[in-house]
């Protein structure tokens, strides 16, 4: 199942195949899927970087249901989130470690050609992973989750939430 932009303003449930990963890809089976302000926009075609019949969604987490050839660092059932942004990896903005800059950039949830996180299932290349801890449950994967899980007072400073490295330093302040 997925969300799909079904026209500004109108999301629908659609049945899609389990998407299949090519060589050097991963599929997810999503646990959480944040909405960011940009998928609002999206909703509403305030920015124009969105297109009906496309499935929105970039701030994710989940496990690893299928390798595609050639991925040997990760294994079935890893945590896992991803960083949206694809790059070309060769331009100069790329090789200079700005892949933000680089012109071929796509934005996984933004760019329509690629079926993105409001689904069961998405496929994102390897590269693109980002390895989350055992015992951090898929619901915290998401930026948005933590800071609201932390400012709500939702965790003790007991919890493994508390002791990640990104929030380092940043904990005291809360």
């Amino acid at each position: 199942k997925t969300l799909v932009l079904d026209t500004f303003h109108r999301m629908r449930v659609d049945d899609r195949p389990r998407p299949t990963p090519a060589a050097g890809e991963v599929v997810i089976a999503v646990a959480a899927t944040g909405i960011c302000g940009s998928d609002i926009h999206g909703y509403t075609g305030e920015n124009g970087r969105r297109q009906p019949g496309q499935v929105m969604g970039h701030e994710s987490a989940g496990r690893i249901a299928e390798l595609g050839d050639g991925v040997d660092v990760w294994r079935i059932g890893d945590p896992v989130t991803f960083n949206p942004l694809l790059s070309c990896g060769q331009c100069a903005a790329c090789l200079a470690d700005a892949p933000q800059h680089c012109a071929s950039r796509k934005v996984i949830g933004v760019d329509p050609a690629h079926d993105a996180a409001f689904a069961e299932f998405l496929v994102v290349p390897a590269s693109a992973l980002v390895a989350l801890g055992p015992d951090l449950p898929a619901l915290y994967a998401n930026d948005d989750v933590l800071a609201d899980e932390l400012l709500s007072g939702g965790t003790d400073r007991d919890d493994p939430l508390w002791r990640m490295p990104l929030w380092d330093g940043y904990a005291d302040l809360l």
